[in-house]
């Protein structure tokens, strides 16, 4: 996997690579400024949230809302990050920034063969809607929790023309599969997601039946 020298850290200079991968022809960069992948796998599959019942796992297709009763599907990936600003993963154009209950404010962007990616939970927006951007220019920032996010956070959807929600994790292994170093620690992370899940689920439970109790 080829690295290129992206940014300076303090005074050393750190060779990284902040590629997604790519998805219908379209290249996707990290939607965190500055961010290696390696620290993008870390504050999301690699990190369990303080608050794990109700912010829930943060790897695509993990539960969400069970601990109210009733179970839906996370259709993206949480990276717990703070005070970080957030990018456009590939040249489009803004579709939509709205404000929801449970989403906190957000950005849809539109890019080349209906391919969209959503940043969700984000504070602080510099861009408008019907606005070009650029990979890689800053649209966002997050600061604090926003929406139902108890930690601050970025929930990042990847979709395809037909509105399928896509993992971007499974776009990440394809693309650095040559990356041993990397793929072993995926491999890692994704061996804990199991019993992370059972332990989530004792926890959801206990707090279920807590409440429910006279």
């Amino acid at each position: 996997m080829i690295r290129a020298v992206v940014f300076l850290w303090g005074s050393a200079v750190v060779l990284c690579a902040d590629m997604l991968g790519y998805i219908d022809g379209v290249k996707l960069a990290l939607p965190i400024k500055e961010m290696c992948i390696e620290e993008f796998i870390k504050c999301s599959i690699g990190h369990i949230p303080k608050a794990i019942v109700k912010d829930g796992l943060p790897h695509f297709g993990a539960k969400r809302d069970d601990w109210k009763s009733k179970t839906r599907v996370h259709q993206g990936y949480d990276i717990y990050v703070s005070h970080v600003d957030v990018v456009a993963a590939a040249d489009g154009v803004i579709k939509t920034i709205a404000h929801g209950k449970l989403s906190g404010t957000y950005i849809k962007v539109l890019h080349q063969n209906g391919v969209e990616t959503l940043y969700i939970h984000v504070n602080k927006v510099f861009v408008k809607e019907q606005e070009r951007v650029k990979a890689g220019q800053v649209i966002a920032h997050i600061d604090k929790p926003a929406g139902n996010a108890v930690a601050p956070q970025l929930h990042f959807e990847i979709k395809r023309k037909e509105k399928m929600h896509l993992d971007p994790l499974v776009i990440i292994k394809n693309h650095y599969q040559d990356d041993q170093v990397l793929m072993d620690m995926i491999r890692s992370y994704e061996k804990q997601i199991p019993a992370n899940i059972a332990h989530r689920d004792t926890l959801v439970k206990t707090y279920i039946q807590k409440r429910i109790s006279p």
